[in-house]
């Protein structure tokens, strides 16, 4: 295979991946009444830790739209996950906070969690996950620049 195939076979593949990893995590988290986009959005959130984002934060960390990250953060705050609370200082900023609830379903999911993660990189080995790992870094860094 030459070169530009590996290229259009991966960016085919990339959006492939995406939709089938979306329709899976979709399934698994419908006992939760969540979706993937939704816990990635509680993802992220956890990552700002006690800090509090603002809706914007959250929306550039998850390279996403104000009005989608809006979108998601008013559903999970109406099933129960986060909390939305106007800035103390700017009014016109709202802050998530994962709740209890959220700390709640991260912790049912911990060992699951790491099962599913297994199945899903089977067959792959260290050296491979490294390179692949790189890839993407590379890739999204590319993004950003364009």
């Amino acid at each position: 295979m030459k070169h530009i195939d590996y290229k259009r076979k991966i960016f085919g593949m990339l959006f492939k991946t995406s939709n089938s990893l979306q329709v899976y995590l979709d399934r698994l988290l419908s006992d939760e009444n969540l979706t993937a986009k939704q816990m990635f959005l509680m993802i992220v959130i956890n990552h700002f830790g006690e800090n509090y984002p603002t809706l914007k934060e959250v929306a550039d960390k998850s390279s996403s739209s104000y009005q989608n990250v809006k979108q998601l953060a008013l559903k999970l705050q109406e099933e129960g996950y986060v909390d939305i609370r106007k800035d103390a200082l700017d009014r016109r900023k709202s802050r998530l906070n994962l709740t209890e609830k959220a700390a709640e379903f991260w912790k049912r999911r911990e060992g699951t969690d790491s099962q599913e993660m297994e199945k899903l990189f089977s067959g792959c080995d260290e050296i491979s996950l490294h390179i692949f790992c790189e890839v993407i870094i590379k890739l999204q860094s590319n993004i950003e620049k364009m």
